[in-house]
C-alpha cells in the first residue's frame, strides 16, 4: 500500500479528529449522530495514522513527501523543455 497521505495532512486529520470527537462527547445529543461522528472521527485518524486514504487514491491525489517530489520533478523536466525551445528559438532568428 503506498502512502498517500503526508505529514502536514496527517497531523490536520488527527487534530480535526480529535476536535469532532470532543464535540460528539459534550455537545451532540443524538445518540445516531454521536455514533456517526465518532465513526467519521476513526477514519480520520486511521487515515492519519497509516498514512493512506483510498479517496486520495480514487481521486490520485498524494500530499506525501515522495509524491510531492516527483509533482516537483515533472514541473522541472516541463520547464526545461520550454526552456529549451525558448533557446531553439533565439538561435534561428
Amino acid at each position: 500500500m503506498k502512502k498517500n497521505v503526508g505529514n502536514h495532512e496527517a497531523n490536520i486529520r488527527m487534530v480535526a479528529g480529535a476536535l469532532i470527537v470532543l464535540f460528539a462527547l459534550f455537545v451532540v445529543e443524538v445518540p445516531v449522530i454521536k455514533i456517526f461522528l465518532a465513526t467519521l472521527a476513526a477514519i480520520l485518524a486511521g487515515t492519519a495514522f497509516i498514512h493512506y486514504c483510498p479517496v486520495n487514491a480514487l481521486l490520485k491525489k498524494d500530499t506525501s513527501e515522495k509524491g510531492s517530489e516527483e509533482s516537483n520533478e515533472e514541473d522541472d523536466s516541463t520547464s526545461n523543455e520550454e526552456a529549451g525551445e525558448e533557446d531553439s528559438e533565439k538561435g534561428s532568428e
